[in-house]
């Protein structure tokens, strides 16, 4: 493994943002409950993110109800 061994018991926790989404490029602020889904861009850096991550295990992945989080999520578990 690239990461260190974690004492017994122990677990590590990733935490990722979504993927770009159109408002990002346009500098607009996407809190409030606005669901704007990821652009093209956003699920390559999110299948990019996948790659990154192959040999690390993952047993759980979690994310907001929101689109662009769910997709990012979706495509994070898998690969």
């Amino acid at each position: 493994s690239i990461l260190p061994p974690l004492p017994a018991g122990s677990r590590r926790i990733y935490l990722l943002r979504h993927g770009e989404t159109d408002w990002n490029l346009q500098g607009k602020i996407q809190g409030g409950g606005y669901d704007i889904p990821l652009n093209e861009n956003g699920r390559q850096q999110a299948l990019t993110t996948a790659l990154a991550l192959e040999d690390i295990p993952l047993g759980v992945v979690v994310s907001s109800h929101l689109s662009r989080a769910k997709e990012t999520a979706d495509i994070l578990w898998g690969r």
